[in-house]
């Protein structure tokens, strides 16, 4: 006697497809998991470097021509780093946050800024352009205790898709690793030279400052402020 085997199949069939979406659903779990831990060791070798350059810029204090390089590194370098978090790190992370830890380190990136800010307008023998970079420096080890303390952890417990983020961490260049290029001169008359930002292609980069068009559009680059300025009356113009 021929036995139908339709309903055996059917129910065979169905219980493959559960399968197959249970491993594709942990192969996503998986990946978003993986791509969280590997950004956050790429933050946190920022972290690492900058808190090294804070520390180099302690030994040359009373020396501002070999300060001066190491305050522009460490400009670039926070003023990047800020730039991926608050446009990746933070909106991702910032549902699962019911401590207020994403608005503190906005606080506390808006603080930098600022510091930033008045470190690109001094002339490296300003008196005050030291105390600045340690105040900034004492600003960055507070904001990178917590970030590592609490966001970070946070971070891996609520299992955030940080792929973008390690997208963008990954494609920029480092500055440290890159040959130093050419130096040209710019229409203020301050050195200036190219820059990569995020996306790979290159920004304006100018004396320590690093813009960007914002945390909505990395692929596009703005030029520093000081190029907007029209020569001083003292210097002639080039014909």
């Amino acid at each position: 006697m021929n036995r139908s085997h339709a309903p055996k199949s059917g129910r065979s069939t169905q219980g493959r497809a559960v399968v197959r979406n249970r491993a594709q659903g942990a192969t996503t779990a998986q990946d978003a998991t993986t791509y969280t831990q590997q950004v956050i060791d790429l933050l946190t070798a920022d972290h690492a470097r900058v808190k090294k350059l804070f520390s180099r810029g302690e030994k040359v204090s009373d020396d501002p021509e070999a300060l001066q390089p190491i305050v522009e590194e460490a400009c670039d370098a926070l003023t990047l780093h800020a730039e991926i978090e608050e446009e990746f790190v933070y909106p991702a992370v910032e549902p699962a946050d019911d401590d207020h830890l994403i608005a503190e380190a906005r606080v506390e990136h808006n603080s930098a800024k600022q510091l930033i800010a008045e470190l690109q307008s001094m002339e490296p023998d300003d008196e005050r352009y030291f105390a600045t970079f340690k105040v900034l420096g004492e600003y960055v080890k507070h904001h990178v205790k917590e970030e590592e303390g609490e966001l970070f952890p946070l971070a891996r417990k609520a299992k955030v898709d940080l792929e973008a983020a390690f997208e963008a961490l990954s494609a920029r260049a480092p500055l440290s690793a890159a040959p130093p290029p050419a130096r040209t001169r710019g229409s203020s008359g301050r050195n200036c030279r190219p820059e990569w930002h995020p996306t790979g292609r290159p920004a304006h980069r100018k004396s320590g400052c690093l813009r960007f068009q914002g945390p909505t559009d990395l692929g596009r680059a703005r030029s520093c402020p000081r190029e907007r300025r029209e020569p001083s009356a003292g210097i002639a113009r080039s014909s």
